[in-house]
């Protein structure tokens, strides 16, 4: 994949997107109705999904690659990762609640940096 992250001053590419993993809250809510039969009857109130939630994990050739994105990673900014291959991948984030880690790979052939984020609307 073709990817750049950017947070609109600043551009940098990754070699690789090796993770990406999403999540969403779902947030309907269903309410039992009491004293209603044994046909488990309920109430839903309907609520919209949450943003994405989850990890991004950037491979990169060498540690001070890695660093360079780890510092940009670490501004309190907004985000945006596109990606030429996968256009659904598109995502305008910040980096969320938790740990940005930098880590080499097991083969110890190149570096990583994983990235907690939260997806949001502009």
């Amino acid at each position: 994949m073709a990817s750049t992250i950017t947070d609109g001053t600043t551009t940098l590419s990754p070699r690789l997107v090796v993770g990406y993993e999403t999540a969403r809250p779902l947030r309907n809510v269903i309410h039992p109705i009491v004293g209603a039969t044994t046909d488990g009857s309920v109430a839903v109130t309907l609520r919209p999904a949450g943003l994405r939630t989850g990890t991004l994990t950037l491979l990169h050739d060498t540690l001070a690659q890695a660093q360079i994105m780890e510092a940009l990673l670490v501004q309190d900014k907004v985000f945006t990762l596109a990606d030429s291959d996968e256009p659904a991948a598109a995502l305008t984030f910040v980096t969320a609640v938790g740990e940005l880690r930098v880590y080499l790979s097991d083969d110890r052939a190149a570096v990583l940096v994983e990235a907690p984020f939260q997806e949001v609307a502009l």
